[in-house]
């Protein structure tokens, strides 16, 4: 309630604070309130307040507009609360801080890629993967397009691995890896480890495709060449390249078709100049 230039500010989000800015020389005041749930569990504030006689102008202030808000704003708090426990631990007993891998997991409902980094290390970005090829694929699709908000420490996270789980082939279990390694995607094992097979294993453990995901310039990889109907477009042949920490460039070119097909990257694709020698 606005009496004067005395204010009473009502805001309400994820933790409800209420500010009393009012005097009580301006004739207004809180002088009640009390916290509760209704009968779905949504926190309700009621206030009593008193006013001046005559014009009195109530704000209502909610910083959250949105369900992205809410996301945001309650995951952000936890990183905070984790940030902030850590470091109390290490303090309180003597021994250097070992911060903790935040995870997000809200299944890309409400656009993590765009607020994630405030809040956490990580952020899924899609559905449950299931251990099935249109599974797999629908999430490379979804995933790879947001290769501008990936970075060092701040991560879209396509779900587990799904080599070695269900009726994927070896062919489609290699493809499955090396996507997943070049969108710089953290790589979970998602079967048993004690039963996998030797084939499993060579996939799982490949060295070379570790080290791109493993590279520390944390650049995610992007399409740079679709080589059935043009740039950036979804396709079953296409090519994905993504920038090394030692100026190297990681090429990535997958052909999703039954038959066989005829791909090419050239330094113009890869937007290099001719003669760079790299």
């Amino acid at each position: 309630a606005q009496m004067d230039g005395a204010i009473l500010v009502v805001a309400a989000s994820d933790g409800v604070i209420l500010t009393d800015e009012m005097s009580e020389e301006a004739g207004g005041y809180i002088y009640n309130y009390e916290y509760g749930k209704d009968s779905i569990g949504r926190i309700t504030v009621n206030v009593k307040i008193g006013f001046l006689k005559g014009f009195n102008t109530i704000k209502f202030n909610n910083p959250v507009g949105s369900r992205m808000d809410s996301a945001a704003r309650q995951y952000t708090n936890m990183g905070r609360e984790l940030k902030r426990a850590t470091k109390e631990y290490a303090e309180k007993n003597g021994v250097e801080e070992k911060p903790i891998c935040y995870s997000i997991c809200e299944w890309g409902l409400n656009q993590p890629w765009k607020w994630g980094s405030r809040a956490g290390n990580l952020w899924r970005t899609t559905p449950d993967i299931k251990p099935i090829w249109a599974s797999m694929i629908g999430i490379y699709e979804a995933n790879v397009r947001l290769y501008k908000h990936a970075c060092v420490g701040s991560w879209n996270d396509p779900d587990m691995l799904e080599v070695g789980v269900g009726s994927l082939t070896m062919e489609e279990n290699r493809t499955h890896f090396s996507l997943w390694a070049m969108m710089n995607s953290p790589l979970m094992i998602g079967c048993d480890i004690r039963s996998m097979s030797e084939a499993t294993r060579a996939i799982l453990l490949n060295p070379e495709v570790i080290a791109i995901n493993q590279d520390g310039a944390g650049r995610m990889a992007f399409r740079i060449y679709d080589g059935n109907t043009g740039w950036n477009d979804p396709a079953q042949s296409f090519v994905l390249g993504r920038l090394m920490e030692n100026g190297d460039i990681a090429i990535g070119l997958f052909n999703l078709a039954d038959g066989a097909c005829c791909q090419h990257v050239s330094t113009e694709n890869l937007g290099l100049a001719v003669g760079t020698g790299r």
